[in-house]
């Protein structure tokens, strides 16, 4: 069973809806991150670096959950029609 913190990054990562390419890769990567930060076995040693790369690929996957294969009609704003 995930801890507190495993918990709240499968939340996370459930709101953000289907995930495509990369992105799937970088969930699991921080599940597992989150996995290791709640059972830490180092007494606290590894912590910040794994909350540092934590941190990073939830940044990331803050612009998942979009098919990038999918029109968008926002993305050609600058272009005259």
């Amino acid at each position: 069973m995930p801890g507190k913190i495993g918990q709240a990054i499968r939340e996370d990562i459930r709101d953000l809806g289907e995930l495509f390419g990369v992105d799937r890769t970088r969930a699991q990567l921080a599940i597992r991150l989150a996995d290791e930060v709640d059972s830490d076995q180092s007494g606290g040693k590894y912590i910040p670096q794994l909350a540092k790369e934590l941190r990073g690929v939830l940044s990331d996957l803050m612009g998942a959950g979009t098919d990038p294969n999918e029109d968008d009609d926002l993305n050609d704003l600058g272009t005259p029609d």
